[in-house]
Parts: C-alpha cells; structure tokens; sequence
C-alpha cells in the first residue's frame, strides 16, 4: 500500500457572535483560509465576525489514524 505524501491545511479561526433580543451570544469559531472565506460562511450561518484567534491549527487531510474504541 503505497502512502500519500503528508499535506497540512492552515485554517484561521474567526470568532463570531449574534443577537437575540438585547442580548450578545457567543458564536460558533469558523475555520477559514481567508477572512473573505469566512464572511462568506458567517452570513450564511446569520453571525458576525468579531475577531480571528491567533493560533494555528494543523490538518493532516492524508494522515492515516488508528481508532481506537473505549
């Protein structure tokens, strides 16, 4: 079996909130290539973006992982 050369995907992650009534909620964190990306994905899900988290997030899309089962 011949393995794939491993690839990482950086996303950001934007914080986003909401409104109901008077009141601000959390939104979910959107993983994204670009702040446009996430715009995008943001208005989609009815939430603004209030800010991107500085931290970085490493995918291994090929990576091959053992499952384990508890």
């Amino acid at each position: 079996r011949q393995k794939r050369p491993k690839e990482r995907l950086m996303k950001k992650v934007f914080l986003t909130e909401f409104k109901v009534g008077d009141k601000i909620y959390e939104g979910p964190f959107i993983y994204a290539d670009s702040f446009e990306e996430a715009d995008v994905e943001a208005e989609a899900y009815g939430v603004v973006i209030v800010g991107e988290a500085k931290i970085v997030i490493g995918i291994d899309e090929t990576e091959e992982r053992e499952r384990v089962l508890h």
